[in-house]
């Protein structure tokens, strides 16, 4: 009965934090970029954030600086939008330019921008001054120099006009262009956000590796079963994952650390993520785990595993979509697994149900943010990542009967005990 309370609290939870997310993150209606230009002098960037998605120019297999537009021949697109989704040959090699005219509000005036990352490179100018870029843009594959790091940008409020030129190559990545849209902000709100966002990546790293440490401690205690160890390595990659992906948090505190490796550390840890999960799940629950779906899984994520190693980022990178669904299959096996063990009444398979159902809204919300319809915040996703581990770490420890929901019975002296010798005697 315990388990089941807990379940239904743990769902009621789920349901009442997810309701608060979507209703926190519905924004008021915000100005668009309509053929190349924002219309923002209605808007307050002193206490808001101001995307600036829309309608960029967009200058195709051309590298322009702003003195150079006018010589340029550009189209209107969609922005942020990859290259693979805006040319009819859905390439994602090449370069470009996009340019924007911001028409900005009479304060604040000192501003900064929340520029993400970009396939693979890029160089931007404000109002004709480079003001940020990541890597080397060029060309061609040998005169471009590809890097990944998440910046703000700050600067003064340069009049009532804010003219943006970026210019984005790629020869190493599928994918090309730019995917998460850049924001517009007063400078020390926009710093504030960015400096929290990167303190919850670092505190679900560090969650993560000491709750690696203690489940390796626990592995050595426990006679070394291996369902400990599969834990212990799944917090292990997830933690790695958490500053090598999304943010890239450890670009920030290492911008000198080569591209390609970032990128392959960046896939392993996903597909050692379900390597381990697959086999934590199918030993956890070994009554109900089909294994030839369980090899299946895993020597399928090995053959990713060995692409990503012995292949370019180029060629690696285009077999993601294909993975997806890999992933999709092992969400539906896991699922499935933790069903049939939650009607078998197995123990700790209330905490794997809240924890499929955490993960759905985290993965919803990563969705939601990516299309624009949510704020993107780092902290729902590395404090929602931290309770779901925390989850995982008790059904496990109920598993091994190291915590139990039950109350351990009082040992009641009884005369049948004291006398069953004198009884048995009796004729």
């Amino acid at each position: 009965m315990t388990d089941t309370r807990f379940c239904a609290h743990g769902l009621f939870f789920l349901f009442i934090t997810g309701l608060l997310c979507l209703i926190s993150s519905i924004a008021h209606a915000q100005p668009r970029v309509e053929k190349g230009v924002l219309d923002a002098r209605q808007f307050d960037l002193a206490t808001q954030q101001l995307p600036l998605n829309g309608s960029w120019i967009w200058y195709d297999n051309q590298l322009l600086s702003p003195s150079d537009l006018s010589t340029g021949h550009g189209e209107y697109v969609g922005f942020p939008k990859v290259w693979n989704d805006t040319r009819t040959s859905t390439s994602g090699l090449g370069y470009a330019t996009y340019a924007v005219t911001v028409l900005l509000p009479e304060a604040p005036d000192s501003l900064a921008l929340n520029m993400p990352d970009a396939y693979t490179s890029y160089q931007l100018w404000a109002n004709g001054k480079v003001i940020a870029k990541n890597g080397t843009v060029g060309k061609t594959k040998e005169t471009s120099q590809p890097h990944w790091e998440v910046k703000v940008i700050s600067f003064h409020r340069p009049g009532d006009t804010l003219r943006l030129v970026l210019q984005v190559s790629n020869f190493d990545h599928h994918k090309g262009g730019i995917k998460n849209q850049i924001t517009l902000g007063e400078s020390n709100r926009i710093s504030s956000q960015f400096k929290l966002a990167s303190i919850s990546t670092l505190i679900e790293c560090g969650a993560l590796c000491a709750m690696f440490l203690i489940f390796l401690i626990l592995f050595f205690v426990q006679d070394r079963k291996r369902i400990i160890l599969y834990f212990a390595l799944l917090c292990l990659t997830w933690s790695v994952r958490s500053v090598f992906s999304n943010d890239y948090i450890f670009s920030s505190f290492f911008p000198d650390f080569a591209w390609a490796p970032l990128v392959r550390i960046e896939y392993l840890t996903l597909y050692f993520t379900m390597i381990w999960c697959t086999l934590f799940l199918s030993r956890l629950f070994t009554n109900e785990e089909n294994k030839i779906a369980k090899y299946l899984l895993v020597a399928v994520n090995c053959i990713f595993t060995a692409l990503t190693v012995l292949t370019s980022p180029l060629a690696f990178t285009q077999w993601l979509n294909i993975y997806l669904i890999v992933a999709g299959a092992l969400i539906l096996y896991a699922a499935t697994i933790i069903f049939r063990a939650l009607v078998n009444e197995r123990t700790g398979s209330s905490f794997l149900t809240i924890c499929i159902l955490l993960n759905m809204l985290l993965f919803a919300y990563d969705i939601f943010t990516y299309q624009g319809f949510f704020a993107y915040s780092p902290m729902v996703l590395s404090f929602g990542y931290i309770f779901l581990y925390i989850l995982m770490a008790f059904a496990l420890l109920f598993h091994l009967n190291i915590i139990t929901g039950k109350p351990e019975q009082a040992t009641i002296l009884r005369y049948d005990d004291l006398y069953k010798d004198d009884m048995y005697k009796v004729k």
